[in-house]
């Protein structure tokens, strides 16, 4: 009895595996593969021991994609002595491919241009894909020496490739692309540096020896001898005067030297105040970084240098010559958990910035600094309204439909400022709006949501031209801000083609103002259709180039640099009030990787 109970027991065990294995094997026929070959580029050598990494873009959870936290974890494999490599079991769905080895830049399947992504593959249920192919490039490697302007060596110096990114609003930034410290002789070595065009910065001296001590690199007996500022190749504080460093796949660059100028440093020294109370604040959050187009992405900046509560009293030290923006932030008492009745009919997200940044006060300054600066004052505010109209010329705000979309913005018309968040704000019927709590600065005036064929053709806070040039913010704010429609833009038809006047499709056609440095909005782009087509409209009067690159990375257009080495490949065009113009653009092919 006690053997048949046994043996029916296991027959119930036993039951649902069988249906479970079959569904197993089933999911793992569903499964496909990837196989390929990595090799070195030009020779088509094999290499070992370089990392595939299969990334997956989506996932399919609960019937929506997955955000990034939600997609399936990287797959890695090694290649083996023969370049190849096989990724096996792996799910329907879409992924991208990277490929990594020391000594080589790193890439994607499919990448155009470093930096850049590369394309999708998608893996079918039971496929097998067996084509990929990779030919790494090279890594190159700078080395040199850091000196000071007497010609002596300049040991523990922070030394840092930088390599220009931009955003939409053509705001540059210079991110670390490698480093290294020098030695006690100076010198310094960068290696395993993706081919590209860099600059080279040599991080000032407290900054550095504040890197070296967190990092544990160089001697306990080193001291900083001597203060000095952040200074680029060849010899330069100003990064607009810097010298382009060209690295090529596989190559040294050598005597890639920095002389460091002398330059005389100063202490910048005030006190914040509460205009309101006319005390100063127990506690404050002060800072000062540089400011404009040619400020350094490395630069000097600090945080709470010697506030003194007590009577509101700070000192920087060691700040070199420039351009600032020095600012106090105080927060406020913590949101209230409890919406307010202000919240009713408002967007959830309006309400948290308001109560996030509730209470909260500003002090922001722009300031010269060629000596030492003594009894500056930063007077805290919560910021000022700014209120003005937007209307249409020559017709009435109705004309260009749904006005309720239109929303007029600042942005910042100089890198390091800080601004306070801003909610939306819709125009009134009659074209009426307010813009709250901005911040003493320079902005942008832009206006969101623009119907087609429509551009901005005048802005002006009293007589003062608000469109051309940064609009100014101070306090008190007197006047309002007028913002001029027009539906009279141009507009640009044409057609990409490559050297053998094939049509391109699926490329970016990239409008360009001639006279430069120009507003980030003059810049236009379209993306050609089937036949190499594209359009682009509500374009306001001036002198354009239309340029076509095969490939770049995100806004890289705005790249000064970039735009002469390809002047003269652009299709110029003029256009007039209501012009309808056409050109026909040649692409610029990418340097492959």
């Amino acid at each position: 009895m006690i053997l048949m109970t046994l043996g029916a027991a296991l027959l119930l065990l036993q039951a649902p595996f069988g249906p479970l294995r079959q569904q197993e094997d089933s999911s793992t026929r569903s499964r496909g593969t990837i196989e390929g070959v990595v090799v070195r580029a030009g020779s088509g050598e094999p290499l070992a021991r370089a990392q595939v990494t299969l990334i997956r873009t989506a996932a399919e959870i609960g019937g929506l994609p997955a955000g990034p936290n939600l997609a399936s974890p990287p797959a890695t494999v090694t290649t083996g002595a023969d370049g190849k490599f096989a990724l096996k079991n792996v799910e329907p769905g879409s992924y991208r491919i990277a490929v990594a080895r020391n000594g080589y830049a790193r890439q994607e399947y499919g990448q155009r241009v470093f930096g850049g992504e590369g394309r999708v593959v998608t893996v079918a249920a039971g496929q097998a894909i067996t084509s990929i192919a990779f030919q790494l490039t090279p890594a190159g490697t700078v080395s040199g020496v850091v000196k000071d302007s007497s010609g002596e060596a300049i040991a523990g110096a922070q030394v840092q490739l930088l390599r220009s990114t931009y955003n939409s609003d053509g705001e540059r930034t210079l991110q670390a692309a490698g480093g290294n410290r020098t030695n006690d002789r100076g010198e310094y070595r960068v290696y395993w540096i993706t081919p590209g065009r860099y600059y080279l910065g040599v991080i000032g001296a407290a900054p550095a020896r504040a890197v070296s001590l967190l990092s544990g690199a160089g001697s306990l007996n080193a001291i900083v001898e001597r203060r000095y500022s952040t200074s680029y190749h060849p010899g330069t504080v100003d990064v607009s005067q810097a010298s382009v460093i060209d690295v090529q796949p596989g190559v040294e660059l050598t005597s890639v030297d920095v002389v460091v100028p002398e330059q005389e440093q100063f202490h910048v020294r005030g006190m914040i105040v509460d205009p309101i109370t006319g005390r100063s604040p127990g506690g404050a959050s002060i800072s000062i970084v540089q400011r404009g187009a040619t400020a350094a992405p490395i630069g000097f900046s600090g945080s709470d240098p010697s506030y003194n509560p007590a009577d509101g009293t700070f000192d920087f030290r060691d700040v070199a010559p420039g351009a600032y923006w020095i600012r106090a932030t105080v927060a406020g008492s913590s949101a209230d958990s409890v919406l307010p009745a202000s919240a009713a009919g408002r967007t959830l997200a309006d309400v948290f910035v308001d109560s996030l940044f509730a209470g909260r006060h500003v002090a922001q300054m722009g300031l010269d600094v060629s000596s030492d600066v003594d009894g500056l004052v930063l007077p805290l505010s919560s910021g000022v309204s700014i209120g003005g109209f937007v209307s249409v010329e020559g017709q009435p705000l109705s004309a260009v439909g749904d006005s309720g979309r239109l929303e007029v913005k600042l942005k910042p018309a100089t890198s390091g400022m800080v601004m306070n968040p801003s909610r939306h704000q819709p125009l009134t019927p009659q074209g009426a709006f307010t813009l709250e709590n901005v911040l003493p600065g320079e902005y942008v005036v832009t206006l969101q949501s623009l119907p087609p064929g429509y551009y901005v053709k005048d802005a002006r806070i009293e007589y003062a031209d608000a469109l051309d040039r940064p609009m100014v913010v101070s306090e008190p704010m007197t006047g309002s801000l007028s913002v001029v429609l027009s539906s009279k833009g141009g507009q640009v038809e044409g057609v990409v083609a490559d050297t053998r006047r094939r049509a391109v499709s699926g490329i970016q056609a990239v409008l360009v103002p001639v006279r430069r440095p120009a507003r980030f909005d003059l810049y236009r782009t379209a993306i050609t259709d089937q036949s190499g087509r594209f359009i682009v409209r509500g374009i306001p009067p001036g002198d354009y180039k239309v340029f076509a690159w095969e490939a770049i990375e995100s806004f890289e257009y705005f790249d000064e640099d970039l735009l002469r080495r390809s002047d003269q490949d652009g299709a110029s065009v003029r256009i007039a009030e209501s012009s309808r113009e056409r050109v026909e653009v040649t692409v610029i092919p990418a340097p492959l990787p």
